[in-house]
């Protein structure tokens, strides 16, 4: 095998040119790529599997320049004896110990909610652990096809019709059963997919494609993330959809106990199948800031989709009784929905305006600004199964007062909140001790590091990938097995869901007839590591000028990859400016080729480079001062 294919390959260097992948004896040209695409993609056409573990990571900083002349016959589009194939294997073989995850929901950004804050967040710490991750939810407008996010999430956006605003306000997918089974089926194949993890009862895609998920053999889990009742019609309709799907699935997720009871109770299934992890809060975004607040009043703020369930009507009631008792009282109300003109008419009729801001919908991203103006949060949900915006505004220094509803009481210890009953006058009683006494016993620093000791979004992602440890062990389930997990549901249920089962079986079949897999294309993967290699490549620079001398001679005519030119200037400058020793470089030309140098008095350095190649030299020259 070629030496140079042992080389690790560099991401900034693949998104140099075009990455093309079609057929299996396709040739791609090699001025339109670097030497990391054209080695990735050497690898991703071979039949072997490509384990990034196995590579040295320390050959990176020996690697010759990119842009050099090489042989032709080593390159893709060169004519070499041995012609390299696509990979034929249709099962995802990196490791025994890494999964490919399928995320389904209708709940997925750019729409604003506790589980598309979840689905996002624990598909990056799943990228950072090594393991594939693509998701699959509903078009919105002219989001459609697919999208790549940070860290390259792939994401796709099916165009899939959604249910009138009358029913859903536009935000699950219109119920067909069958029109998004052949493109779901045509995702796993090209994306070797072995695990299908759904999220949300509500979601329509959901509950569809984690059949289609079971039909096809793959591993198949579901999160819960909200409470259902048992009396009211939708509930009770809503619990046999959930029975239907729980009925022949692997395993269960719930973010908090009460929500795996409740689950337990709606679905009728094993508890043992059920674990309970719980959300968590991305600390480093969601710090407070004393500063952003104002002095001469206090503020409450609740940023919340403003549905019946989340407590309009309560807040309806609340604030003008708040805004009369206390005059220095402000309000800010972030958020949008269906309810919104009820608040809107409460502030008209009792004149205040001036005091109760209603900001709309708010973006993600600026969730954290609007959070830091306040001294407390109010959460008056009727039902909540968790309730990550606590967590948020906890770890940004607010006091929460908060209904006690669902896993509420389990999010955080009473030092923290305050808890009320789903009430108008309990949560005004809870509100006044705490404007009066309260909040001027709340340090924010001490809030966050708490938050921050206690949750964690990295240890939601170890946790969850022991499930998929354990539910990759069971055997898969035949057909017959199936029908009599569904046949055992209901003397009626029970036969109408087995029908629909074997149903989707058959469906299955003709779709696999008429697009065989043989001729889906497996898709290139692009993983978490390149990020990874970058910043170790940084830290070894780092560590290589800390043990060298300051002005070594070494220093002297030394190349400097392309791609590590933006590394090597910061961690230099970093360097040399830290330690502030009279005759020494303590900052580098800024452009390449510029030969620009900040210097101290006492010291001349001079940066020279070569504009007849890509090549870098460094030369450093100074006069010692002693």
């Amino acid at each position: 095998m070629d030496k140079e294919d042992d080389r690790i390959w560099n991401s900034s260097e693949v998104t140099d040119g075009r990455i093309l992948v079609a057929r299996r004896n396709l040739r791609i040209h090699q001025r339109n790529h670097s030497w990391g695409s054209e080695q990735y993609l050497q690898r991703a056409s071979s039949n072997k599997s490509f384990d990034f573990n196995q590579l040295d990571l320390d050959q990176l900083d020996d690697e010759p320049d990119v842009d050099q002349p090489r042989d032709p016959k080593k390159s893709i589009g060169g004519s070499s004896e041995e012609e390299e194939e696509r990979p034929t294997s249709r099962r995802w073989e990196p490791s025994s110990s890494l999964h490919c995850i399928c995320m389904v929901s209708d709940f997925f950004y750019p729409d604003a909610g506790g589980v598309e804050n979840h689905m996002y967040m624990l598909s990056q710490c799943l990228l950072q652990l090594g393991h594939k991750v693509i998701v699959v939810t509903r078009a919105r407008g002219n989001r459609q096809g697919i999208r790549w996010l940070t860290n390259g999430l792939k994401v796709y956006y099916l165009p899939l019709m959604p249910m009138p605003d009358v029913f859903s306000s536009g935000r699950v997918t219109l119920p067909t059963l069958f029109s998004s089974w052949p493109i779901f089926r045509f995702i796993c194949i090209r994306e070797r997919v072995t695990i299908v993890h759904g999220h949300q009862a509500f979601s329509i895609i959901c509950h569809e494609n984690l059949m289609h998920a079971g039909t096809m053999g793959l591993k198949v889990i579901f999160t819960d993330h909200s409470l259902f009742g048992f009396s009211d019609p939708s509930a009770i309709h809503m619990n046999k959809v959930l029975n239907f799907t729980l009925s022949c699935i692997n395993h269960v997720i719930c973010v908090s106990h009460t929500s795996k009871e409740n689950t337990v109770l709606r679905a009728s299934i094993d508890p043992s199948h059920v674990s309970v992890i719980p959300n968590a809060v991305d600390t480093s975004v969601f710090t407070p800031n004393p500063t952003a607040r104002k002095s001469n009043c206090i503020t409450i703020v609740c940023i919340t989709r403003l549905v019946y369930r989340k407590g309009v009507d309560l807040m309806v009631e609340i604030i003008p009784s708040i805004c009369q008792q206390f005059e220095h009282v402000n309000f800010v109300i972030g958020g949008d929905g269906p309810m919104r003109v009820a608040l809107e008419q409460m502030r008209e009729n009792h004149q205040l305006q001036d005091r109760v801001e209603m900001l709309g919908h708010v973006k993600h991203t600026d969730v954290r600004n609007v959070l830091v103006r306040g001294h407390i949060y109010m959460n008056c949900s009727l039902t909540e199964a968790f309730c990550i915006a606590i967590l948020e505004a906890a770890s940004c220094g607010l006091l929460v007062v908060s209904t006690r509803v669902g896993g509420v009481p389990e999010v955080m210890p009473s030092n923290m909140i305050k808890y009320a009953s789903p009430d108008a006058n309990s949560l005004i009683e809870v509100l006044k001790v705490a404007i009066s006494k309260d909040v001027k016993e709340v340090v924010p620093s001490e809030f966050h590091a708490n938050i921050k000791k206690m949750y964690s979004w990295h240890d939601v992602a170890k946790r969850t990938c022991k499930v998929y440890d354990r539910v990759v062990q069971d055997k898969p389930k035949p057909l017959l097995e199936r029908l009599k997990r569904c046949h055992s549901r209901g003397p009626v249920f029970g036969i109408l869901i087995a029908f629909l089962v074997a149903l989707d079986f058959i469906v299955w079949q003709i779709i696999c007839w008429m697009y065989p897999e043989e001729d889906i294309e497996i898709a290139v993967d692009y993983p978490y590591h390149h990020n990874v290699n970058k910043q170790k490549q940084t830290q070894r620079a780092v560590e290589r000028i800390q043990d060298a001398p300051p002005l070594d001679a070494s220093l002297k005519n030394k190349n400097v990859l392309p791609s590590s030119r933006p590394q090597a200037r910061r961690a230099l400058a970093g360097m040399f400016d830290s330690r502030g020793n009279e005759g020494e470089l303590y900052a580098i030309a800024r452009a390449e080729g510029t030969g620009r140098a900040v210097t101290k008095q006492g010291s001349e350095e001079s940066v020279t480079s070569s504009s007849s190649s890509d090549e870098m030299e460094v030369e450093v020259a100074a006069r010692d001062s002693l």
